[in-house]
């Protein structure tokens, strides 16, 4: 059922366990349909972009981060109690010097398993080009029947950017259809969700356009469908309560003390964590370029949002798939792609309308109404801070396109990546390597001889890794085969 032996690999990214090759691999039944890597098709969908608001024009909106587990009272699959002993065997005998990892097929796709787990999970795979899983213990499996976290999966973007919202949905049901013996009792849940928009401008803003900044950034953690409204009598106790602060010789009577009631408290409590907070908590940059602002504390905080240059992060990282979006949604090489980015925990999307936006299929229904409560009442960017009113402060053309950006969906590509960034970067480094490997070896500057030896060696060592298979466990470890 299980084959192993030794393959080539290379050095991986994961954080906790680094320079790791690849072991061969553990085949389970595919049942996913493979996406394939290959194709620089793009497939759109025959709408009209949405509209310009004030000379900025949202080009591209969706999730762009996704952290996900999935758990309830529900029996893990059979492949998942054969595979676990071929796992856990593999990590008893796993050898630190051989630096080797175990290559495992689920539906169709390569993942990296782990010698060792993060508690309070016991198996850890990876996929370069999907993800991270966390699978539970077999033997403990009851341990997370209440807290409904058997697997734990956590997408990148690239990968979510290739689907509709509603075939993400599908992708991630059938996903986890392989883990668990039948799918009735289990629960998808969110455990981290970023919502982003993609906004086409003429030039990145600046500071003192984020300075004018108006958010609840400072100490809300909850949601709050609107703000709190004092009776008059209660605006009269809070100027008294006021006056007795300042003078500490005047006590309250019998009478003033009767009129703080539980829900007047209630209130003063719901005022302080709606309170309003001025400008951004972090700005990186200068005066001359802004690259990125942040809200809220994205360590510890359950909510926050960034607003930063897209594009320049596109150029530098190479990534032509971001690129090959825009363009196919009316993107003008010529200009900016600033992007809006709201981050949320699952303690915050609690909060939100009872909880019904904790489940994968609620929180992608609800897109909509959550960036409506981000974009008009957690934070905005205004022309001017009224500070007798801040409500009345009128919004930027830059943030009234923000606001509308979720009120219909922009043009929606299934795409296939290409790499051709990537590619291109890879071939300038190995052609600069190669450059300088001759220029150290040759003789003198007529040593031509030198350089078709090393042509010669580069043909026939790319040859034999092709019939070694060294080139398709490559594959495998950057997940695309």
């Amino acid at each position: 059922m299980v084959s192993h032996k030794k393959g080539a690999g290379a050095t991986n990214t994961y954080s906790l366990i680094q320079h790791h090759r690849t072991i061969t691999p553990v085949s389970v039944p595919s049942t996913i349909p493979q996406v394939s890597n290959q194709s620089s098709n793009l497939q759109t969908t025959t709408r009209d972009p949405l509209p310009l608001v004030g000379g900025f024009q949202s080009i591209l909106n969706g999730i762009d981060s996704l952290a996900l587990t999935a758990g309830g009272p529900q029996f893990p699959s059979n492949w998942l109690l054969e595979s676990q002993e071929v796992w856990k065997e593999y990590q008893r005998q796993y050898d630190w010097s051989s630096h080797q990892y175990l290559e495992v097929e689920i539906g169709g796709y390569w993942f990296q398993l782990y010698p060792d787990g993060k508690l309070p999970y016991k198996f850890i795979l990876y996929n370069q080009q999907i993800g991270m899983v966390k699978v539970w213990n077999c033997d403990c499996w009851s341990g997370a029947v209440s807290s409904k976290q058997h697997i734990f999966l956590d997408l990148r973007a690239e990968f979510i950017h290739t689907f509709t919202p509603s075939g993400l949905e599908n992708w991630i049901n059938n996903f986890y259809s392989i883990f668990f013996k039948e799918m009735s009792g289990v629960e998808i849940q969110v455990s981290r969700g970023d919502l982003f928009v993609d906004i086409m401008c003429d030039k990145m803003l600046v500071t003192e356009e984020v300075e004018s900044s108006i958010s609840r950034c400072k100490t809300t953690n909850r949601f709050y469908e609107n703000g709190v409204d004092f009776t008059e009598e209660e605006e009269d106790m809070l100027d008294l309560l006021g006056r007795v602060c300042n003078k500490t010789k005047q006590k309250l009577n019998e009478e003033v003390l009767g009129k703080l009631t539980p829900d007047f408290f209630r209130k003063i409590i719901t005022l302080k964590e709606t309170q309003q907070c001025i400008g951004a908590n972090r700005i990186v940059g200068n005066t001359n370029r802004l690259e990125t602002a942040y809200w809220g504390n994205h360590k510890g905080g359950l909510v926050w949002a960034k607003i930063y240059d897209k594009s320049l992060e596109a150029r530098v990282k190479h990534n032509t798939d971001i690129q090959d979006l825009w363009v196919a949604n009316g993107w003008d090489k010529n200009k900016v792609i600033v992007r809006v980015e709201f981050s949320m925990r699952r303690g915050f999307i609690k909060e939100l309308n009872g909880g019904s936006y904790v489940s994968l299929s609620g929180f992608i229904e609800g897109m909509n109404v959550m960036w409506d409560y981000f974009s008009t009442k957690w934070l905005r960017l205004v022309e001017e801070k009224k500070k007798n009113n801040i409500q009345l402060s009128v919004n930027t053309p830059f943030w009234d396109c923000v606001t509308k950006s979720f009120l219909e969906t922009a043009v929606k590509i299934v795409r296939e990546k290409s790499f051709r960034g990537k590619i291109n970067q890879l071939f300038k480094q190995a052609t600069g390597c190669l450059t300088s490997m001759i220029s150290y070896g040759m003789n003198n500057e007529e040593d031509i001889l030198y350089m078709k030896c090393v042509i010669q060696a580069v043909d026939k060592y790319i040859n034999e890794a092709y019939e070694d298979k060294i080139i398709l466990h490559r594959r495998r470890l950057l997940g695309l085969s």
